[in-house]
């Protein structure tokens, strides 16, 4: 399929922090909603072209001879017709450190265990060769070359997902699970502590319309009374479409303070903010803990 752009190009160049004309680059993209387009390399310019008009992310990294990397990031709005210059100066990666507990303890020796890497602002991140890093046997991990963005961690096992619920992710006592780590050019976060649980909690439930008649296919939606975790990634924001008989279950909850609230919505919907604000005033509280799942009845409007 042809490509029809604004006919001119976008060249980028490197700034002092490791120069594109003095580096030779690994990884060079721009991402948009629909396409993924290449660079040309010129003499140390980056040549992207044909590009249709749009809000752009550039990116570009390059390694250094440690094995760390450099890397950069731009957002860019390309109008019609326009050819436009930015330079991308590459800085140095973040690291970031810490130890995982699973249900309260260390993880078990020789599971094989790994931590990743995910950045929360929904940004794509090509600033890691491994997205992630070992989990040692005492517990401990270290994550480098990470791109500047806020972050948030998890497990997995090779070969297979490994299922776990994250309860807490903190820095220094300071929560961080909903809003990520936030991490700039060359820091170093230490004392990371990512808290997880085999098992999380069930919600149940029936979902009636005001004549008290069961409604089924209805899509149930239980989110964070906090507000600083409503963002599509939270792993605390779920839904599930009710049965014929409006029953629901909602699984392996972290414990916490939630709303829960039934709707009439498709059930590929993105769960931003704004929606979960809609949701909000005819939402009711429910309490997760880990003794027990709670039955919450819910209302159509």
């Amino acid at each position: 399929m042809g490509r029809r752009g604004a006919g001119g190009s976008v060249r980028t160049a490197g700034g002092e922090n490791g120069a594109i004309g003095r580096r030779s680059i690994q990884q060079a993209f721009v991402f948009s909603q629909l396409w993924e387009y290449p660079a040309r390399q010129e003499a140390g310019t980056l040549v992207f072209q044909n590009m249709l008009p749009g809000r752009y992310a550039f990116g570009a990294r390059t390694p250094t001879r440690n094995g760390a990397y450099f890397s950069a990031f731009a957002d860019v709005m390309l109008i019609e017709g326009e050819a436009q210059a930015l330079t991308l100066d590459l800085t140095p990666g973040a690291r970031v450190s810490g130890r995982l507990t699973i249900d309260g303890a260390p993880p078990v020796p020789g599971a094989g265990l790994s931590i990743r890497a995910f950045d929360v602002t929904n940004r794509m991140d090509f600033a890691v060769a491994e997205a992630g890093a070992a989990v040692a046997d005492d517990g401990t991990f270290t994550v480098s070359n990470l791109m500047p963005g806020r972050y948030r961690f998890s497990l997995s096992r090779p070969g297979r997902a490994f299922e776990n619920i994250a309860v807490s992710q903190t820095v220094d006592g300071r929560e961080t699970l909903h809003q990520g780590v936030e991490t700039s050019a060359g820091q170093e976060v230490s004392n990371l502590h990512l808290s997880v649980v085999t098992k999380g909690v069930d919600v149940n439930g029936v979902v009636r319309d005001r004549e008290q008649q069961p409604v089924s296919a209805a899509t149930v939606v239980i989110f964070p009374a906090d507000r600083a975790g409503w963002h599509p990634r939270s792993p605390h924001v779920m839904t599930v479409r009710t049965d014929r008989q409006g029953a629901y279950v909602l699984r392996n909850l972290p414990p916490g303070e939630y709303r829960v609230a039934a709707a009439a919505l498709p059930p590929d919907v993105w769960l931003d903010a704004e929606l979960l604000s809609t949701l909000f005033e005819r939402s009711v509280a429910a309490r997760v803990e880990a003794a027990g799942s709670p039955d919450i009845d819910l209302v159509m409007p």
